[in-house]
């Protein structure tokens, strides 16, 4: 198992301390043991793992989402067929409110194909997803927004992100998180009840999405 680096803030009155501690990659087994923690992973195919968890007074706030796989999503558009070309071509001239709303129904079809409720939009979590997707679009930067900050501004118990980047579809990135363990856990969890998602194209013609998870 690799190290990782673990942020526990820890709320204590007017006193927030931080401790940065190592600990070992846990499965979500562990979390789900010690009261339905999920994990936060950074990196996806790098060798870097982080697990992130806001403690707030009698309330555990949650901060769950893994950065997507971009070498594997990038496959997807090197050495096309020429059957794929005119597939592609759609994906690129689709609107981001189109590429949103098709994210969003793959991921809660896949939801409902595992026996999960759907997740319904909620404007605050739609609008940190929008700004942190238009903001890795125009600055060329792939990295997660803080969960901190979804939980402070939207009020919620529960936070999570998956990041995607590439010329592909709505219906490939879903499945490309379903096929990485610790995207699919966040996409599968039991806590997120809102869901909100933003989808930019930056200057190499490729689509950056953000889909942000909540619980109020």
């Amino acid at each position: 198992m690799l190290p990782v680096s673990a942020s526990v803030t820890r709320t204590r009155g007017r006193t927030r301390r931080q401790d940065v501690i190592n600990i070992r990659w846990p499965p979500p087994e562990f979390w789900e043991e010690r009261g339905g923690h999920g994990f936060e992973a950074l990196g996806g195919v790098l060798d870097m793992n982080v697990t992130s968890i806001v403690v707030r007074p009698l309330v555990h706030a949650v901060a769950a989402g893994l950065v997507a796989l971009m070498a594997v999503a990038g496959l997807s558009v090197m050495a096309a067929p020429a059957h794929a070309k005119g597939a592609s071509s759609r994906v690129m001239s689709m609107s981001s409110e189109t590429y949103e709303a098709k994210v969003q129904y793959f991921i809660n079809k896949r939801r409902a194909e595992h026996g999960l409720p759907k997740l319904a939009f909620e404007s605050c979590t739609d609008g940190t997803a929008e700004r942190w997707a238009q903001k890795l679009a125009a600055s060329n930067e792939f990295y997660h927004q803080s969960m901190g900050n979804i939980l402070d501004r939207c009020r919620a118990y529960y936070a999570g992100e998956t990041l995607g980047k590439g010329a592909i579809s709505p219906h490939r990135l879903v499945y490309l998180w379903m096929h990485s363990p610790a995207h699919r856990h966040v996409l599968l969890s039991k806590y997120a009840k809102r869901i909100g998602v933003g989808a930019y194209m930056d200057g190499s013609g490729s689509w950056v999405t953000a889909a942000n998870f909540t619980k109020f």
